[in-house]
């Protein structure tokens, strides 16, 4: 396994407010066989339900955000 040479991207990290949602990197992950870091994306509501306020699709759904 060879070790991961790219740079890490620069992030603008701001904190979400309640109310806002948001479309961030989740906490979970995994390393792929590159040795890279894969981690899945996320949207978030912070504190509502984003769920909800897309009127609760099913599992696998595609959402458009524009």
């Amino acid at each position: 396994m060879r070790a991961n040479t790219k740079q890490p991207r620069a992030m603008v990290v701001k904190p979400v407010e309640t109310g806002q949602l948001a479309f961030a990197p989740g906490s979970s992950g995994w390393t792929n066989a590159q040795a890279e870091q894969m981690r899945w994306m996320e949207v978030f509501l912070r504190g509502g339900n984003a769920w909800e306020s897309f009127n609760r699709p099913a599992i696998g759904t595609h959402v458009n955000i524009s």
